[in-house]
């Protein structure tokens, strides 16, 4: 699996990876798919920038995105349709209220999706969150998010806040009414798990600061909380400096050392390296461990919502571990439930496997779940034999605390640092 993944990423350039991630496949699968824009709202970007400068005890260098149009796509499971059934043209509306007819209970299930926060869109998921939503009996939707390298953080994060915002209270024109907090779950696999627990920091920072409500297109909105989080894959440190990345290489796929984009030989394109030169795709090195960008390095979980995680035996299992145990002893539900040799998003990789199929029903238990009762705290590794469940100590979940996560992180980053050395060829000298 390495090998045929290096291919493409260590080979193909940056503009190619994201054009082959950005096709559209058909939707030959039965759902409800509604769109409408949000316009944008420079107050959101304008506090994002804030709780960034205010969580960051160095100088982190970063963009200062101008808040865009987001696009929300609902999306649900269609019952009673086949290949005979008439297309009759339809409004996105009518679409939407239709997709409702089907899916009257309360709970959306808002899902952000990964792609190591420069390929993938919309579409890319969509049959993806269709299943979940067949699974759950709920409503999902998708919030369009900027790409790196064209728009790196905290441009993707702004989308996010902006597309959460509008489920609570949104403009004129949306297809959806207002949703209560305790009806919404954040969900997301890989860097979009990352997007929501930096969404879930944002929150809780600025909550902590005595902003408990922020003005959204000329509404007064409560900073509420959603009533959990349910998380794929998670990538909590974008350095790689924690131990697990070195100890679990057997059992994923990610190579050692600085990401492929920064190896000598790596070819370039109109899109990277950029200009002026950056560390990271996604940001630069020093703003890998900001605690909005790393969630790893976040200290304070105190009044987070419950948070769940479902993960291989992954390179990136320590942020995810850290995370866990420093939430849950700071009073935060956690679920936390690691899968025994499997590799990162496992679930979309390996559909067919046991665990997959576990991961999926557990999954989708945990989203109506957190929308019903809350769940118990919990901690197991799933063996590979008989996909038998190991329990485990949240409160000792991790071999490292936040602080030594934090060194580890700064350190980590370094190998990030963009190689000295000439364009020349089409290729980095």
């Amino acid at each position: 699996m390495r090998s045929s993944i290096l291919e493409i990423v260590g080979t193909k350039t940056i503009s190619e990876q994201q054009e082959r991630s950005l096709k559209t496949p058909p939707v030959a699968f039965p759902a409800w798919i509604a769109q409408h824009t949000i316009p944008p709202d420079d107050n959101v970007q304008k506090i994002l920038l804030q709780v960034i400068e205010s969580l960051g005890d160095f100088a982190p260098s970063y963009a200062s995105p101008k808040s865009v149009e987001v696009t929300l796509e609902w999306i649900g499971y269609r019952k009673e349709i086949s290949d005979k059934t008439p297309r009759t043209p339809m409004s996105q509306k009518e679409k939407y209220v239709s997709l409702l007819e089907e899916f009257p209970l309360p709970g959306v299930i808002m899902f952000i999706y990964g792609g190591s926060f420069y390929t993938n869109h919309q579409p890319s998921y969509r049959k993806i969150v269709t299943r979940l939503s067949m699974m759950t009996g709920r409503r999902c939707v998708t919030v369009s998010q900027r790409l790196a390298p064209q728009d790196p953080f905290p441009s993707a994060l702004l989308d996010v806040f902006h597309g959460y915002l509008s489920l609570l209270s949104p403009p004129a024109g949306s297809l959806n009414a207002p949703i209560s907090p305790e009806n919404i779950i954040l969900a997301g696999d890989s860097s979009g798990a990352c997007l929501a627990l930096g969404l879930i920091q944002t929150i809780l920072t600025l909550r902590r600061n005595g902003l408990s409500s922020i003005n959204f297109h000329g509404n007064t909105v409560e900073l509420a909380l959603p009533a959990g989080l349910t998380l794929l894959s998670t990538v909590g440190d974008l350095t790689n400096g924690l131990p697990s990345t070195k100890e679990n290489f057997n059992s994923d796929y990610f190579p050692l050392g600085g990401p492929p984009s920064n190896q000598l030989g790596f070819p370039t394109c109109s899109l990277w390296p950029t200009n002026p030169i950056r560390d990271n795709i996604y940001c630069d090195a020093t703003t890998l461990y900001h605690p909005i960008a790393g969630p790893a390095a976040a200290k304070d979980w105190t009044g987070s919502p419950p948070l769940c995680f479902l993960s291989g035996q992954e390179q990136a299992i320590d942020g995810v571990n850290i995370i866990a145990q420093t939430a849950y002893n700071q009073g935060v539900p956690i679920f936390l439930q690691e899968y025994e040799t499997m590799p990162h998003c496992f679930m979309w990789l390996l559909p067919e496997s046991p665990q997959a199929q576990k991961c999926w029903k557990v999954w989708s238990r945990l989203c109506t779940s957190l929308l019903k009762t809350g769940i118990k705290p919990e901690a197991t590794f799933v063996k590979a034999k008989g996909v038998e469940e190991e329990q485990r100590d949240l409160r000792n979940i991790s071999r490292l605390d936040v602080d030594e996560a934090r060194i580890l992180m700064r350190e980590g980053a370094k190998i990030h640092k963009f190689p000295s050395g000439k364009r020349a060829g089409g290729a980095m000298l």
